[in-house]
């Protein structure tokens, strides 16, 4: 069950972040940020195949600094990207992302997660997701959407979840799913 244990103040290389209770334990949920570029990297390597076909469609041999900057240094006010981190120390190791991308309609935005392998069933895509949701409705964003392949079991299972409304593109593997923003927020749906 995901629960809000406490606010973790901003640091002058990280932004603020909460602590977030899942099944195993505490977890510091906050945005990524330029630091985290070494952590997103080595939670790439971390994936197997199989979840990198079905994160991004298709193989991906190598993230580079080029592909990992990018992803680290969102402009937050538009696009987010957030991380779950497993703190021991002062190490924070990443286990999970979950991003959302506007769209030029400023009504939707695509969203997108990937949970490292021994971490997964745990909760994290539903928390990511119940944060994206809070943010995006301080953007006024509406409706998110997202690309699924039909294999991808567990991000289905969690958009069917919020009674997301599907279509299958033809002659394609893809799901389309689309819910709004209300429903995540309304929902007493966790983790």
């Amino acid at each position: 069950m995901k629960t809000e244990v406490s606010q973790k103040p901003a640091t002058p290389n990280f932004p603020v972040g909460k602590i977030i209770a899942l099944r195993d334990g505490a977890y510091l949920l906050r945005p990524l940020c330029a630091e985290d570029e070494p952590r997103l990297r080595e939670f790439f390597y971390s994936h197997s195949q199989e979840t990198i076909q079905l994160r991004y469609g298709y193989m991906i041999g190598t993230m580079t600094h080029k592909r990992a900057s990018r992803l680290v240094n969102v402009d937050q006010q538009k696009d987010v990207a957030l991380g779950i981190f497993e703190i021991k120390g002062a190490e924070q190791t990443l286990h999970a992302v979950g991003r959302y991308y506007s769209e030029a309609d400023g009504q939707t935005a695509e969203i997108a997660f990937v949970v490292r392998e021994i971490k997964r069933r745990r909760g994290m895509a539903a928390a990511l997701l119940h944060q994206l949701a809070a943010i995006a409705a301080t953007h006024s964003l509406i409706f998110f959407h997202a690309q699924v392949q039909h294999d991808n079991q567990a991000m289905r299972q969690l958009l069917d979840r919020y009674h997301a409304r599907t279509n299958r593109i033809p002659d394609s593997d893809l799901m389309i799913y689309q819910l709004p923003v209300a429903r995540i927020l309304k929902s007493r749906i966790k983790a």
